[in-house]
């Protein structure tokens, strides 16, 4: 415990003190943003910095430690923006979510994604400069998340299974905590425009269904951006007059960020881009100063990705590179169909359709709903729960009308994402398409030029949930006999297995999950590979 709490507290200065130097040296100080909004940025800038770092070096605890000692040198200039002014009500509620979080990561004593690529993927960061063709030691690394290189930034090496939990947990409290700022400790609550009911949803639905942080992998760190990106989009854009250029430099960095964690959230990026031309001269853009960040962080990604797997966007086979040696285009096309086959639950059919005709013509509907109902209706039932929670704090005015511009934008995310959807149909990777539909819902039924939020029923409900996540992982603490330790875990059910050590032509690498480097689950030799590292 006291580790988790000791980390999550330095990650978390570390990621705010960044995004303050962010702010102070390329926004000079023109943006006025909480200490949630701040560190959330912060966590962003240093995901793009750690994927540039790693061309040349590392991501070992040298350079965590040399990123604090930075962060303290600028804590002792610049003093006075580290002021933060909280009242004490305030101050107990912050920090009721933080022990919530605590107790949420405490309850989770190993990823289940350990066994898939992540915990080698980051261990290999930790240990290796990027290495050239690595998606040949493993046809998943290629995807290279950007969530998985900040994980191996913001972690020490000899508590990796732990660290993994506390980034979660930072950016599950942040977002909680921007949130209910935003909606208890807000001044401005009843201004001529405010989106409150939609954030109160938003809170409802992370609080029910996240109780489980070993469940995050690197899907739900996206949704908790999308939330992040919609509260900043709607506070800061809509129906907002002389908005500046940061503003649309931080909305794209918010989309491109979430575009670098999974290719999925392709649909966020395109819409910025298309607003982006639509309210600003493109000329106005160029001529900022603001966009060398933005050409600095998409080489870096593009770079990454050719480099690791050969292909410009990994695994769309038409961007792979062929005259590039280690170029993954074949593999790109069997992991893209294999993906899709076992996605739309061919391994549940019994009928007698070959895969390729099966994931055609929507035959696969039938059998996928059967395979995964339970899993949907528990989604739509936190929703629904969600939406009423919702409907019942606020009190709505008759005569107001809907937001059309706010429900045609959803829609529009929500039919992207649903194309998308189709080929690879993992309802655990697109919780977002249900927060876009509870927003279509809230806004066509309640009026945000007419806010009047019943506090007191907010509490009792906010109390109800609470209790019920905190209940589920208490008992899930009580189960391990009050013990939180990763390895023993693994060791215990048998996950664990001696890393193999193998050669080609000079190259050593490791054929496992954890403790050696580089890791990965191909013998290079029978596929025939030839070169050298």
């Amino acid at each position: 415990m006291n580790i988790i709490i000791l980390h999550f507290l330095l990650f978390l200065f570390l990621i705010y003190s960044n995004g303050k130097i962010y702010f102070k040296y390329i926004h000079n100080n023109n943006i006025n943003l909480n200490f949630f909004e701040t560190s959330l940025f912060g966590l962003i800038i240093t995901g793009f910095i750690a994927q540039i770092f790693n061309f040349i070096i590392p991501l070992n605890n040298y350079i965590l430690y040399l990123n604090i000692l930075i962060c303290l040198l600028f804590l002792f200039n610049n003093f006075n923006y580290y002021k933060l002014e909280i009242k004490k009500i305030e101050f107990f509620f912050y920090l009721f979510v933080f022990i919530f979080t605590v107790i949420l990561i405490y309850g989770s004593p190993f990823s289940d994604d350990l066994n898939h690529y992540h915990a080698s993927y980051i261990s290999n960061i930790d240990n290796s400069k990027l290495i050239i063709g690595s998606n040949f030691l493993h046809h998943h690394y290629g995807l290279s998340s950007i969530w998985l290189i900040l994980h191996s930034y913001l972690n020490f090496n000899t508590s990796l299974l732990q660290d993994i939990h506390v980034l979660n947990g930072i950016i599950f409290f942040l977002v909680l905590c921007v949130l209910f700022k935003k909606i208890l400790f807000n001044s401005n609550l009843k201004n001529k425009l405010n989106f409150t009911p939609i954030f109160t949803f938003l809170i409802f639905f992370l609080i029910l269904k996240y109780s489980r942080l070993k469940e995050f992998g690197i899907d739900r760190p996206g949704f908790l951006i999308i939330i992040f990106t919609i509260y900043y989009f709607l506070n800061n854009f809509f129906y907002k007059k002389n908005i500046q250029i940061f503003h649309f430099i931080n909305l794209f960095i918010l989309t491109f960020f979430l575009f670098s964690i999974k290719i999925i959230f392709l649909p966020f990026l395109i819409l910025s881009l298309i607003y982006f031309i639509y309210e600003i001269k493109l000329k106005l853009l160029f001529t900022s100063k603001e966009i060398l960040i933005i050409l600095i962080f998409g080489l870096s990604f593009a770079l990454k990705n050719i480099l690791i797997s050969g292909c410009l966007i990994y695994p769309i086979e038409i961007t792979c590179i062929e005259v590039l040696q280690w170029n993954s285009k074949e593999i790109a096309s069997n992991l893209s169909f294999g993906a899709e086959v076992v996605n739309k639950s061919y391994n549940t059919y019994q009928g007698n359709l070959s895969p390729i005709v099966y994931i055609k013509n929507m035959n696969w509907i039938e059998n996928w709903y059967l395979t995964n109902y339970k899993q949907l209706l528990d989604y739509i039932l936190v929703l629904l729960v969600s939406c009423f929670f919702t409907f019942i704090i606020f009190k709505k005015n008759k005569s107001a009308k809907y937001d059309k511009k706010i429900i045609i934008l959803s829609l529009i995310l929500l039919m992207l994402s649903l194309f998308i959807a189709s080929k690879t149909p993992v309802i655990r990777m697109f919780h977002h398409v249900f927060y876009l539909i509870g927003i279509i819902l809230i806004t066509f039924f309640l009026n945000f030029s007419s806010i009047n939020l019943k506090k007191n029923y907010f509490i009792i409900l906010l109390i109800i949930c609470f209790s019920f996540t905190l209940n589920k992982n208490v008992n899930r603490i009580i189960k391990s006999n009050y013990k939180n330790d990763p390895i023993s875990h693994i060791k215990e059910i048998n996950w664990y297995q001696t890393p193999k050590k193998r050669n080609l032509d000079g190259f050593i690498y490791y054929d496992g999950w954890i403790d050696a480097s580089p890791l990965g689950n191909e013998n290079l030799d029978k596929l025939n590979y030839t070169k050298k590292f």
